[in-house]
């Protein structure tokens, strides 16, 4: 488990990256391609580590509202705070003036939509899993054999579900029936040992082949599976065609877990692994305060910060830096606001 953790880690680290990165606006390829895997991927990594066996369905329930919902609720009150005093006066909604009534009843709603959410979008993910958790729960308990077939029956559902419905679900469960499958996927790897059984038995060189290939694949899947709006997104329900998306997720899965892989153990890449669920949370604001300051104090004029993507991959960069203090705060002294009982670090 020492390799597991240690290669996951880095597979955690790199994803919520490639989220931050994303959420700079960056140039319309990138998107493309980093859009059509992460949210899977995502859900992958989560099912790798989520544990059915021994819970009952109370108690299953009560720990994940106690690491999921409550961080989410956390964040979605000081970010919706952060917005209000001081975001709504600066950027895009200084102009658009967002419906406030909108954002707060977002709040408990965790509908993933900009006009619920908008004050901190990213949040959406945390109901989401919730959600994808209990399904997935629901499955290996009562369809145990099955579970498999489940998922990819529950994949359909939430096709019917988006053609049939006129609104969106609270706490992403309509997302959760797409992102079922990917979660089985990763419970399905972390039972055959992936690291173990495959990754630590194949050399470098062979590996690299691996990255360069999928990395390829995901890059053709992707350019090809474009339809409006930066291609897929999944908290919209926007997959284009579904085939190319599950392609293109199945082979950036693969791209990732390999490129993680070969990744050496780091202590940095522990702590920041094992606080993703904080930079997910804060990474918006973090965003705000870093602008600021190369606005503010650096006087950097806004059009190079919203244009300049080699300032935009150190500004993701730079959110790692800020961040770390308020990660090491939180585990030290209120642990208990992300479910849990002592630090993580």
């Amino acid at each position: 488990m020492k390799n597991e953790i240690q290669f996951l880690n880095a597979a955690k680290v790199i994803t919520i990256f490639l989220v931050i990165y994303d959420h700079l606006s960056i140039p319309y390829e990138q998107a493309v391609f980093i859009n059509s895997f992460r949210m899977p991927l995502f859900f992958c990594i989560s099912g790798y580590f989520i544990s059915t066996r021994n819970y009952a369905w109370k108690d299953f329930i009560v720990r994940k509202l106690r690491t999921l919902i409550v961080p989410y609720f956390v964040f979605a009150v000081v970010s919706f705070l952060f917005w209000f005093l001081i975001g709504r006066k600066y950027g895009d909604d200084a102009n658009t003036f967002p419906d406030i009534s909108k954002y707060l009843s977002g709040v408990f709603l965790a509908i993933p939509s900009k006009a619920y959410l908008g004050f901190n979008l990213p949040i959406w993910f945390l109901p989401a899993l919730f959600s994808t958790e209990m399904i997935f729960y629901a499955y290996r308990k009562y369809c145990y054999k099955y579970s498999w077939i489940a998922g990819i029956c529950s994949f359909f559902i939430g096709m019917l579900l988006k053609y049939l419905l006129p609104v969106r679900l609270p706490w992403g469960i309509d997302v959760a029936f797409f992102a079922v499958v990917f979660m089985q996927m990763g419970y399905f790897l972390k039972r055959k040992n992936l690291n173990d059984a495959f990754f630590s038995r194949i050399r470098l060189l062979y590996k690299l082949l691996i990255i360069v290939a999928s990395g390829i694949l995901t890059g053709f899947f992707s350019a090809i599976n474009i339809g409006i709006n930066r291609g897929v997104l999944v908290y919209a329900l926007q997959f284009n065609n579904y085939l190319l998306f599950f392609a293109a997720a199945c082979t950036g899965i693969i791209f990732i877990f390999t490129l993680s892989s070969c990744i050496p153990a780091v202590k940095l890449l522990r702590f920041y692994g094992r606080n993703t669920i904080i930079i997910l949370g804060l990474h918006i604001i973090a965003y705000s305060v870093i602008k600021a300051l190369l606005y503010y104090v650096f006087h950097i004029p806004l059009e190079v910060i919203s244009e300049n993507t080699y300032l935009k991959l150190l500004m993701a960069v730079g959110n790692f830096i800020v961040l770390a203090p308020v990660i090491y705060f939180v585990n030290r002294y209120i642990p208990r606001l992300l479910g849990r009982e002592k630090a993580v670090l």
